[in-house]
């Protein structure tokens, strides 16, 4: 083997190597992995105090309850995080909702996954660290996906 080939052989393997690896922030892959995080102990129903990160329709809403899961991405210009919406049985959604810093307005929200009992449909997905969400439904085999800007507004893919 000559030295061109040795050279080449090594980049491709040192480039294969430093290539980044797509890190999940959170996920649901799997309907297995929606009901143990839906139903991990420890999340409580959103306080009146925390009400700012929903909606006037869900704070009004008497058939879901709402719980945050996990504060995801923090700047200084919003938070993004992660809501379960709990219907009746085993409905269950998990909201990617981006928070503006300062007053706490609802900036965007995203369904990231979920199931609708009634439907009998699930519906996986992941936010990654780019800040890129993606959901995926096989009921409709199409997947969604967006993305959350600079300035916390959730966006098309182009």
């Amino acid at each position: 083997m000559n030295l061109k080939k040795i050279i080449l052989l090594f980049s491709v393997f040192f480039l294969f190597l430093c290539k980044k690896k797509e890190e999940r922030l959170f996920f649901i892959d799997t309907y297995e992995d929606l009901i143990q995080k839906a139903t991990a102990t420890g999340l409580t129903p959103i306080s009146k105090e925390k009400k700012t990160v929903l909606t006037v329709n869900e704070i009004i809403n008497r058939h879901r309850t709402y719980k945050l899961v996990d504060t995801i991405f923090k700047n200084e210009t919003f938070n993004a995080i992660v809501i379960l919406s709990q219907g009746k049985g085993k409905s269950y959604d998990f909201l990617v909702r981006t928070i503006q810093q300062g007053d706490n307005k609802v900036m965007g929200t995203f369904l990231l996954a979920g199931y609708n009992e009634d439907l009998k449909q699930f519906c996986s997905g992941f936010i990654n660290s780019d800040l890129e969400l993606k959901r995926y439904c096989k009921s409709d085999n199409f997947t969604f996906k967006k993305k959350i800007n600079e300035q916390g507004r959730i966006v098309e893919i182009p």
